[in-house]
Protein backbone atom coordinates (compact mmCIF):
# COMPACT_ATOMS: atom_id res chain seq x y z
CA UNK A 1 0.00 0.00 0.00
CA UNK A 2 2.91 2.35 0.68
CA UNK A 3 4.15 1.69 -2.84
CA UNK A 4 0.67 2.40 -4.19
CA UNK A 5 0.39 5.68 -2.28
CA UNK A 6 3.81 6.82 -3.41
CA UNK A 7 3.04 5.98 -7.04
CA UNK A 8 -0.29 7.80 -6.79
CA UNK A 9 1.54 10.91 -5.55
CA UNK A 10 4.05 10.64 -8.39
CA UNK A 11 6.72 9.51 -5.95
CA UNK A 12 8.72 6.33 -5.44
CA UNK A 13 9.94 3.71 -3.01
CA UNK A 14 13.24 1.86 -3.05
CA UNK A 15 14.07 -0.84 -0.54
CA UNK A 16 17.07 -3.02 0.04
CA UNK A 17 18.03 -5.69 2.50
CA UNK A 18 21.43 -6.67 3.72
CA UNK A 19 21.79 -9.78 5.85
CA UNK A 20 22.79 -8.95 9.39
CA UNK A 21 22.15 -5.22 8.87
CA UNK A 22 18.39 -5.14 8.22
CA UNK A 23 16.20 -3.50 5.63
CA UNK A 24 16.39 0.07 4.41
CA UNK A 25 13.46 1.83 2.76
CA UNK A 26 13.84 5.15 0.97
CA UNK A 27 10.84 7.26 0.02
CA UNK A 28 11.28 9.68 -2.86
CA UNK A 29 8.67 12.42 -2.80
CA UNK A 30 7.48 14.14 -5.96
CA UNK A 31 8.71 17.62 -6.71
CA UNK A 32 6.44 20.65 -6.52
CA UNK A 33 6.24 20.54 -10.33
CA UNK A 34 4.90 16.95 -10.25
CA UNK A 35 2.37 17.92 -7.59
CA UNK A 36 1.22 20.82 -9.80
CA UNK A 37 0.68 18.40 -12.70
CA UNK A 38 -1.49 16.24 -10.43
CA UNK A 39 -3.44 19.28 -9.29
CA UNK A 40 -3.96 20.34 -12.92
CA UNK A 41 -5.25 16.84 -13.74
CA UNK A 42 -7.74 17.01 -10.85
CA UNK A 43 -8.94 20.41 -12.08
CA UNK A 44 -9.43 18.99 -15.57
CA UNK A 45 -11.46 16.09 -14.13
CA UNK A 46 -13.65 18.57 -12.22
CA UNK A 47 -14.30 20.55 -15.40
CA UNK A 48 -15.25 17.37 -17.28
CA UNK A 49 -17.94 16.54 -14.71
CA UNK A 50 -20.04 19.52 -15.88
CA UNK A 51 -21.78 19.88 -12.54
CA UNK A 52 -22.68 16.20 -12.22
CA UNK A 53 -23.17 14.77 -8.75
CA UNK A 54 -20.14 12.67 -7.80
CA UNK A 55 -20.59 8.93 -7.93
CA UNK A 56 -21.14 7.16 -4.61
CA UNK A 57 -18.79 4.25 -4.00
CA UNK A 58 -19.12 1.73 -1.18
CA UNK A 59 -15.87 0.08 -0.08
CA UNK A 60 -16.13 -3.17 1.90
CA UNK A 61 -12.65 -3.99 3.19
CA UNK A 62 -11.68 -5.49 6.55
CA UNK A 63 -8.06 -4.29 6.51
CA UNK A 64 -8.25 -0.82 8.04
CA UNK A 65 -5.15 0.62 6.38
CA UNK A 66 -6.21 -0.51 2.90
CA UNK A 67 -9.78 0.72 3.39
CA UNK A 68 -8.70 4.11 4.78
CA UNK A 69 -6.18 4.59 1.98
CA UNK A 70 -8.76 3.79 -0.69
CA UNK A 71 -11.29 6.14 0.94
CA UNK A 72 -8.78 9.00 1.14
CA UNK A 73 -7.64 8.61 -2.46
CA UNK A 74 -11.18 8.34 -3.85
CA UNK A 75 -12.33 11.36 -1.86
CA UNK A 76 -9.39 13.29 -3.33
CA UNK A 77 -10.72 12.27 -6.72
CA UNK A 78 -14.07 13.86 -5.82
CA UNK A 79 -16.06 10.65 -5.27
CA UNK A 80 -18.56 10.30 -2.44
CA UNK A 81 -17.26 7.30 -0.49
CA UNK A 82 -18.90 5.06 2.09
CA UNK A 83 -16.96 2.43 3.99
CA UNK A 84 -17.74 -0.88 5.62
CA UNK A 85 -15.42 -3.17 7.58
CA UNK A 86 -17.36 -6.34 6.78
CA UNK A 87 -20.07 -7.75 4.54
CA UNK A 88 -22.93 -7.22 6.99
CA UNK A 89 -22.19 -3.51 7.47
CA UNK A 90 -21.90 -3.15 3.69
CA UNK A 91 -25.40 -4.61 3.31
CA UNK A 92 -26.66 -2.10 5.87
CA UNK A 93 -25.13 0.75 3.85
CA UNK A 94 -26.80 -0.57 0.71
CA UNK A 95 -30.14 -0.75 2.52
CA UNK A 96 -29.96 2.80 3.86
CA UNK A 97 -28.16 4.72 1.11
CA UNK A 98 -29.83 5.30 -2.24
CA UNK A 99 -27.94 5.52 -5.51
CA UNK A 100 -24.72 3.69 -4.73
CA UNK A 101 -22.93 3.55 -8.08
CA UNK A 102 -20.25 0.97 -7.30
CA UNK A 103 -19.47 -1.65 -4.65
CA UNK A 104 -15.77 -2.39 -4.20
CA UNK A 105 -15.27 -5.41 -1.98
CA UNK A 106 -12.53 -7.66 -0.75
CA UNK A 107 -13.31 -11.33 -1.18
CA UNK A 108 -11.97 -12.48 2.19
CA UNK A 109 -14.25 -10.49 4.49
CA UNK A 110 -15.05 -11.88 7.95
CA UNK A 111 -18.51 -13.40 8.32
CA UNK A 112 -20.32 -12.67 5.09
CA UNK A 113 -17.51 -12.93 2.50
CA UNK A 114 -17.24 -10.79 -0.64
CA UNK A 115 -18.91 -13.30 -2.97
CA UNK A 116 -21.82 -13.72 -0.56
CA UNK A 117 -22.05 -9.94 -0.16
CA UNK A 118 -22.36 -9.50 -3.92
CA UNK A 119 -25.01 -12.22 -4.18
CA UNK A 120 -27.09 -10.62 -1.41
CA UNK A 121 -26.54 -7.07 -2.70
CA UNK A 122 -27.74 -8.00 -6.18
CA UNK A 123 -31.00 -9.36 -4.76
CA UNK A 124 -32.04 -5.79 -3.95
CA UNK A 125 -29.74 -3.90 -6.36
CA UNK A 126 -29.63 -6.06 -9.51
CA UNK A 127 -27.78 -3.46 -11.59
CA UNK A 128 -25.17 -2.56 -8.97
CA UNK A 129 -21.69 -2.37 -10.44
CA UNK A 130 -19.14 -4.42 -8.50
CA UNK A 131 -15.36 -4.77 -8.39
CA UNK A 132 -13.34 -7.19 -6.28
CA UNK A 133 -10.02 -6.12 -4.72
CA UNK A 134 -8.24 -9.22 -3.50
CA UNK A 135 -5.02 -11.13 -3.24
CA UNK A 136 -6.76 -14.23 -4.63
CA UNK A 137 -6.36 -15.26 -8.25
CA UNK A 138 -9.39 -15.22 -10.56
CA UNK A 139 -9.27 -19.04 -10.64
CA UNK A 140 -9.68 -19.20 -6.85
CA UNK A 141 -12.51 -16.66 -7.03
CA UNK A 142 -14.34 -18.84 -9.50
CA UNK A 143 -14.33 -21.89 -7.19
CA UNK A 144 -16.79 -22.58 -4.44
CA UNK A 145 -15.67 -23.69 -0.99
CA UNK A 146 -15.71 -27.35 -2.08
CA UNK A 147 -13.58 -26.60 -5.18
CA UNK A 148 -16.40 -26.91 -7.72
CA UNK A 149 -16.82 -24.12 -10.30
CA UNK A 150 -18.84 -21.05 -9.26
CA UNK A 151 -21.74 -19.65 -11.19
CA UNK A 152 -20.94 -17.67 -14.33
CA UNK A 153 -21.85 -14.29 -12.80
CA UNK A 154 -18.59 -14.13 -10.89
CA UNK A 155 -16.60 -14.30 -14.14
CA UNK A 156 -18.04 -10.94 -15.20
CA UNK A 157 -16.89 -9.01 -12.13
CA UNK A 158 -13.66 -7.03 -12.59
CA UNK A 159 -10.83 -7.93 -10.22
CA UNK A 160 -8.01 -5.70 -9.03
CA UNK A 161 -5.30 -7.86 -7.45
CA UNK A 162 -3.60 -6.77 -4.22
CA UNK A 163 -1.19 -5.16 -3.91
CA UNK A 164 -2.35 -2.63 -6.49
CA UNK A 165 -1.28 0.78 -7.65
CA UNK A 166 -3.78 3.46 -6.61
CA UNK A 167 -3.74 4.98 -10.09
CA UNK A 168 -4.84 1.58 -11.42
CA UNK A 169 -7.68 1.61 -8.87
CA UNK A 170 -8.84 5.04 -10.02
CA UNK A 171 -8.54 4.16 -13.71
CA UNK A 172 -10.54 0.94 -13.23
CA UNK A 173 -13.25 2.77 -11.26
CA UNK A 174 -13.57 5.51 -13.87
CA UNK A 175 -13.80 2.88 -16.62
CA UNK A 176 -16.54 0.98 -14.75
CA UNK A 177 -18.53 4.13 -14.04
CA UNK A 178 -18.25 5.46 -17.59
CA UNK A 179 -19.74 2.26 -18.99
CA UNK A 180 -23.34 3.06 -18.03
Amino acid sequence: MIYGLMAYWGSGVVSGREEGKGTAVKLFLASAEEQKKKSDRKEMVKEQKDGKTPATILIAEDEDLIRMTMVDVLQEEEFHVLEAHDGQSALQCLATTPNISLLITDVGLPGLNGRQLVERARETHPHLKVMFVTGYSREILQQSADGSPQEDWIKTIPVLRKPFDLTDLIDKIRSLLEND
